[in-house]
């Protein structure tokens, strides 16, 4: 008989009412470890420093949280999760490189549709631009609370 072990951290906070709350989190990738994402969907507000926060309002809830978990789908590599080596976004596979425009956007509105609490996309735009070495994507986006919001994200390329 195979037995699989994992391995996983407790972490306890003391919530502003001295309410306890643990979180179990799993091995993920870098950029989930961040602090934007929690196992179980819950988003951790976390841009300053990189420390957890543990005291006011920690989680982040509506279009914030929609806009945490579009961030963490793009930023997940195709394969880098290792409970599903088919998650991820195509980076080098089918947007970077000799991929043409239409399929590199398809590509990232897929992801982007993927993320928790995005219901759809009503614009998208997408520059890539090779030279400088970025890619900007936005767009407009309603969450599954009817909520819109535009979505801008401006990242340098590896």
């Amino acid at each position: 008989m195979t037995t699989a072990v994992y391995s996983v951290a407790m972490i306890t906070l003391m919530g502003r009412n001295n309410l306890i709350t643990q979180i179990c989190s799993y091995l993920l990738s870098p950029w989930l470890m961040l602090g934007l994402f929690v196992s179980g969907g819950t988003m951790i507000r976390n841009y300053q420093n990189g420390d957890i926060i543990t005291h006011g309002t920690q989680f982040a809830t509506g279009k914030e949280a929609t806009r945490q978990a579009m961030i963490c789908c793009l930023r997940l590599f195709l394969g880098e999760y290792f409970l599903n080596a088919t998650e991820g976004t195509p980076w080098f596979q089918s947007i970077l490189g000799k991929t043409s425009q239409d399929i590199a956007e398809a590509n990232i509105k897929q992801r982007l549709l993927a993320a928790k609490g995005v219901l759809t996309i009503n614009r998208f735009e997408m520059d890539l631009d090779m030279k400088n070495r970025k890619i900007t994507v936005f767009a407009a986006v309603i969450d599954i609370h009817n909520d819109a919001f535009d979505f801008l994200l401006t990242e340098d390329l590896f």
